[in-house]
């Protein structure tokens, strides 16, 4: 997905391996301590640990806007923007 994206600066951080942030982690505007961080799991990959930058995300909002052909077919567009609760 990334690279037929144009994400080509984006990539997962995989412990000793991978690409790796060049923040540190932070909530509510501090750093997150070392021994309060999650750790490192590549199980839950692609769901996180995705490390990017803006100029990326830019480029993924707008193939996704376009529903873009080169990420998802048609079809896989039409169910990812499904509801998926009926309006009341």
């Amino acid at each position: 997905i990334l690279q037929p994206s144009g994400m080509h600066i984006s990539g997962y951080y995989s412990g000793e391996n991978g690409l790796r942030p060049s923040v540190e982690p932070f909530k509510n505007g501090q750093i997150i301590p070392q021994d309060q961080r999650w750790p490192f799991d590549p199980h839950f990959f692609p769901s996180e640990g995705l490390i990017t930058n803006v100029i990326d995300l830019d480029r993924w909002a707008k193939m996704m806007l376009e529903k873009n052909p080169k990420i998802l077919t048609k079809t896989s567009y039409e169910k990812m923007l499904a509801p998926l609760h009926a309006a009341m």
